[in-house]
């Protein structure tokens, strides 16, 4: 019995690998964990809180304007003291500036611990809205990874289904092949056109078939049977060589349902091919196999 065509099979192989080329698998779009990772990054090198006045420029404001305001003072107390000595600089008067001015700077001191804090601050709430940040972008790293596992899973759900789907439109392909191959070989019937489409049947096929069921029984006439035997003899191939068909290995296998005999039967197979008892070779034996997942 013939298996149907090679070609035929072909074609439909690669109308599946069109299918899955058209609806691709989704892809896991990451960047939300990129930028948190990228976040954290930028967490991890903030390092401790240090405070040097001298790089804090509210700190350097605040100096500059104390500073001034010192000098100002020294500068009117020495005005004064000179008043009360008929406008000769005294070592009193600079006495009394030099207290006015270090009076404003100790002012100046006294900001400093003020200004920590509020930097303090500012470093904390900084570092705060840095870290909501980064939960922030965890979720939705989470959500879109939930989504991306959802959409994966529905796309497989697809994927197996169109496959199923097809294995069985191509066992029932095969399937009727066989039935109408048998049909035509032992009564000599002429089918439908309906049926040779069900069956992925040519009609040229199914009129050698029955001519040779005609030859055989002898209903076929001499001239007609001399004719007919040359393009016969390639029809039936490997039938009449005695060699095994892909065809007899599929209804072995369909016939098998125990996987050490679905291996047993996948071995006495490859010993055959390497003995030439086989009408195919290894490699059309194991697309076989992993087209029907045998051996899972």
């Amino acid at each position: 019995m013939a298996e149907p065509k090679r070609d035929q099979i072909q074609e439909e192989d690669e109308q599946r690998r069109r299918g899955a080329e058209t609806s691709p698998a989704p892809v896991y779009q990451d960047e939300a964990r990129q930028r948190q990772s990228a976040l954290y990054e930028q967490i991890a090198a903030r390092g401790p809180f240090r405070y040097d006045a001298e790089q804090d420029p509210l700190y350097r404001t605040a100096r500059d304007r104390y500073v001034q305001e010192g000098r100002m003072a020294m500068k009117d107390s020495m005005g004064q003291a000179a008043a009360l000595t008929g406008g000769y600089a005294s070592s009193y008067g600079q006495a009394v500036g030099q207290q006015q001015y270090d009076a404003s700077l100790r002012g100046l001191s006294e900001l400093i611990p003020e200004l920590y804090q509020q930097a303090y601050r500012m470093y904390r709430d900084q570092g705060d809205a840095l870290q909501q940040q980064y939960e922030l972008l965890g979720k939705q790293a989470d959500r879109d990874y939930d989504r991306y596992r959802d959409e994966l899973g529905d796309w497989r759900t697809e994927r197996d289904w169109q496959q199923d789907r097809e294995n069985d439109a191509y066992d029932r392909a095969a399937d009727a092949y066989a039935r109408l191959y048998a049909l035509i070989s032992a009564t000599g019937y002429s089918p439908t056109a309906e049926e040779l489409a069900a069956a992925g049947m040519s009609q040229e096929a199914a009129e050698a078939l029955r001519r040779e069921y005609l030859r055989q029984t002898g209903q076929l006439p001499a001239a007609d049977a001399g004719a007919n035997s040359g393009s016969n003899t390639g029809h039936s191939g490997a039938q009449q060589t005695g060699k095994l068909t892909l065809d007899e290995v599929i209804r072995q296998a369909r016939a098998t349902r125990q996987s050490n005999q679905m291996t047993d039967l996948y071995r006495s197979c490859v010993q055959a091919v390497n003995e030439g008892r086989a009408a195919f070779s290894r490699r059309e034996l194991d697309e076989l196999w992993n087209r029907y997942h045998w051996f899972n």
